[in-house]
């Protein structure tokens, strides 16, 4: 670009070397031209390659006063301390190959309305060091631009919409090839050609950025902090507001620590490349984030690991900003109670447990696992023993092939069959229009990834507006404590979902938890949902109570049977649908599951796949399981562990005390239901069968024999 803004011969800048250097100062023309041809800027050079120089050996730049306008050019390796305001200015750093470049911002300013304010061209690796002390802010673009620019035609510059393909102005797009503009890309190898603006701080090698200091970065433009290969922060105070994506390294994300606010149009956290091994992932082992992102809170195209750190995330406006959130109704589901805090520790803390004596369980229940004395054995309840190696061996006939032989269920208490209601879909097609709706909706995750998410630590506050965490492959929770609000599904994998440990809290959602394949090993898990509380998805029917969803999945999965199988951790789900619901075998090998199922008789607490040949055994641990009687479910006869499915006379209502004593009058479990219903299903190690056992419900008692179970 020609006829830029010049550089005043009697505006330049200080500089002084602590060793001895050579230093070059060209004085003439630093904006308004290509990239690549920035020959006539304020041209810094070290005089010597870093590795040669000492750690207090830094080449120290001053930017002019306010209003001072031009462009600094450091072409080659070495560390420069810069301080000072840039108005319309820019920092470039474009070196010879091989070479290195610490930046340390020591209290900088610099503003561009046209450009990034920090451009790395070409140089092997750039750090960006924010001294201790000192603020630093860097800006393209102005607020007033970027809201100018939302719901444009120029709207395919968003890297989130999936829509920007084949538009005209497809060449913004990083992915898009063959396009009339296809040397805007990043990849072009044209260096005479103008790349778009991308970022506040666009660097198109690998960046790190340390330090104890403060940086703000406004990309008003577009992203906040952009490389295209690896992006590493390991400290320093940030604070970034993008029109589109907060942070983002192409190639990848590592974070070990840091305070951060992220304010985005797009998404907060980014890595999109697909290039090899290694690339498009996100990984965290600590710091503090606060991030509000129009798009997702963090999106890694393949993996995202955390393993420590801090986050509050809200994306999309939040549950409340989701569609259907209006049609949840009063009622629906219950509401935690008043009082419910985040979880405060990093797995495990006692916040998570089933209600014990006296304790609020959900929605203000009580629950009571009875004491030694209560039990009068002295010993407390076991579980049977489960080595984690996943789903047990099973008996051909439940090998869950269509059609395979099943025992028939238990009988009920009242002496009613239980029977297999038919479970498939209204077989409602969706719509073009439908499809192509769902398909230009942006992606308003919490965290969410494309092959794989793993979580080993950390402590999670978020509210999304669609899923809370979201893994179009696995998501393995091993540690941590997550807090979650979701206008969809609280944690979904397309694949499967393991918890080996950690806490899970989801008070609000659509559904608590979803995946074909749900393995619960251990943790402490509480759901409070307006559909079902725990799903197995999968199989040819995938009727969700909002029309027909991920549908593409559902080809995928058909063939291979859904599993949800419990053996081990604390369970409690008050659910709006099915409490524990799967598409096809169900199963329960340990640890404490309490369900408060639904009011209503169009579900039930306990649903398996029956129609697809799935089972529903309880093999361990204690299970309570209450809801209403007209979709009801029970395990099959043939289980390991004794079990009695009862019709309550008179049913009972929310706030209800229901208690369940042995022949000795001594208490196996009680619990405060958290809304009406007339069904409950009990198992424990401590029954017998043939024996008879007592329910209690607000005073008035009714007995069952224990005839089910091995």
């Amino acid at each position: 670009m020609s006829g830029g803004i010049i550089l005043e011969r009697n505006r330049r800048m200080q500089v002084s070397c602590i060793a001895v250097m050579t230093l070059a100062l060209c004085v003439g023309t630093a904006f308004g031209m290509k990239y690549g041809t920035r020959k006539d800027a304020a041209v810094f050079t070290s005089g010597m390659p870093l590795s040669q120089r000492s750690e207090e050996e830094w080449t120290q730049i001053q930017l002019g006063d306010s209003g001072t306008d031009g462009a600094v050019m450091i072409c080659q390796g070495g560390k420069y301390r810069i301080s000072g305001t840039l108005e319309e200015g820019q920092i470039c750093v474009d070196t010879a190959d091989g070479e290195k470049v610490v930046l340390c911002l020591a209290g900088v300013q610099i503003s561009n309305s046209a450009e990034a304010a920090v451009y790395i061209k070409n140089v092997e690796g750039t750090t960006i060091q924010l001294e201790e002390g000192t603020e630093n802010i860097l800006q393209s673009g102005s607020e007033t631009a970027a809201e100018n620019t939302e719901n444009t035609e120029n709207a395919a510059d968003a890297e989130n919409t999936e829509n920007t393909e084949n538009t005209e102005n497809a060449a913004d797009a990083e992915n898009t090839e063959n396009t009339e503009n296809a040397a805007d890309t990043e990849n072009t190898e044209n260096e005479e050609e103008v790349l778009p603006v991308k970022a506040a701080v666009y660097a198109r090698d690998d960046l790190t950025i340390t330090g104890e200091g403060a940086l703000n970065v406004y990309g008003y433009i577009r992203n906040g902090i952009h490389t295209t290969n690896h992006l590493t922060i390991n400290s320093g105070t940030i604070r970034v507001e993008a029109a589109d994506a907060g942070i983002k390294g192409k190639d990848s994300v590592t974070i070990t620590g840091g305070d951060f606010t992220v304010i985005s149009g797009g998404d907060g956290i980014k890595s999109h490349d697909t290039a090899g091994e290694g690339y498009g992932q996100i990984s965290i082992s600590g710091g503090t984030f606060r991030i509000e992102s129009g798009g997702d809170g963090m999106q890694a195209e393949t993996t995202l690991a955390v393993s420590g750190g801090d986050f509050t995330v809200i994306s999309g406006g939040g549950s409340e900003a989701a569609p259907d959130a209006a049609d949840r109704g009063e009622g629906s589901f219950m509401t935690p109670p008043d009082g419910m805090e985040p979880p405060l520790s990093d797995g495990g803390g006692e916040e998570m447990m089933p209600p014990m004596d006296g304790q609020s369980g959900m929605d203000g229940s009580e629950g009571k696992i009875p004491s030694e004395q209560e039990r009068g054995d002295g010993m407390p309840p076991t579980m049977p023993d489960n080595d984690g190696q996943g789903f047990p061996e099973t008996p051909e006939d439940m090998e869950g092939k269509p059609g395979a032989a099943r025992p028939e269920r238990g009988v009920r208490g009242d002496g009613m069959s239980q029977g297999w209601p038919e479970m498939a879909g209204p077989g409602v097609e969706e719509t073009a229009e439908e499809s192509e709706e769902e398909e230009n909706t942006p992606s308003c995750k919490g965290l969410k990834s494309g092959t794989g998410m793993e979580i080993s630590g950390g402590t999670f506050t978020i509210d999304a507006c669609d899923d809370a965490f979201h893994s179009d492959g696995t998501i393995l929770v091993s540690d941590g404590a997550l807090f979650m609000k979701s206008g969809d599904d609280g944690i979904h994998a397309d694949t499967e979902l393991i918890v080996t440990g950690g806490s899970i809290e989801v008070e609000t959602c659509y559904e608590g938890l979803e995946a074909n394949q749900i393995k619960i090993e251990d943790g402490q898990i509480r759901i409070t949902s307006s559909d079902d509380g725990i799903n197995a998805n999968g199989g040819r029917n995938v009727w969700r109570g909002r029309g027909m969803r991920d549908m593409e999945d559902v080809e995928e999965n058909e063939e291979e049977m859904p599993n949800l199988c419990i053996s081990g951790g604390a369970v409690l789900v008050n659910a709006g649908g099915d409490g524990l619901d799967s598409n096809g075998n169900l199963m329960v090998l340990g640890g404490t599951v309490i369900v408060d199922g639904p009011s209503d008789n169009g579900n039930g607490a306990l649903d398996s796949g029956s129609e697809s040949g799935g089972r529903c055994m309880v093999h361990g641990g204690l299970v309570l399981a209450i809801g209403s009687f007209g979709m009801a479910e029970s395990f099959d006869s043939d289980s390991e562990q004794r079990f009695f499915s009862c019709r309550v006379d008179s049913g009972f209502q929310a706030g209800s005390v229901i208690t369940v004593t042995d022949m000795e009058g001594q208490i196996l479990y009680t619990h405060t239901a958290a809304k009406e219903g007339d069904s409950v299903v009990f198992s424990c190690p401590e029954l017998t069968k043939g024996e008879t056992v007592f329910l209690d419900v607000d005073g008035r008692t009714q007995e069952v024999e224990i005839s089910h179970g091995i």
